[in-house]
């Protein structure tokens, strides 16, 4: 076993194999994010291409309160990483449930009420 320092063969050889599987993951987000193959399911749980192809979030398990930012309804979710809109209001907002972005990620100017829906002025602000 050839080594220098502390530093083996199997040590380069495994961390050269997690490396190629790391960048194996990265390529096949950015094409599920580029192509949007599973847009069906993202709009049913009403997240944007971000957070459903964009990787896991870091959550306590832990059964969490939240309230959502635009209606105050109080929910319950499974783990701490806690949505930010019920689903109701993300898809009234036509917003990502988890991040407020878009749905479809485009840039905004106001946020836009469906045709139907109770009238609110409702703007968002530069900085």
């Amino acid at each position: 076993m050839s080594a220098v320092g502390k530093v083996t063969f199997a040590m380069i050889a495994e961390g050269t194999r997690r490396a190629l599987e790391r960048r194996g993951d990265v390529i096949a987000k950015a094409l599920l994010f580029a192509n949007d193959t599973k847009k069906e399911e993202r709009l049913k749980e009403m997240l944007c291409p971000g957070c459903a192809y964009g990787g896991g979030y870091l959550a306590g398990q832990a059964l969490t309160r939240w309230n959502c930012f635009a209606c105050g309804k109080e929910g319950m979710h499974h783990n701490t990483a806690v949505p930010r809109l019920c689903l109701e209001c993300a898809k009234e907002l036509a917003l990502c449930c988890r991040c407020l972005a878009d749905i479809n990620l485009e840039i905004r100017r106001r946020v836009r009420i469906r045709k139907g829906e109770a009238k609110r002025k409702t703007t968002v602000r530069r900085r």
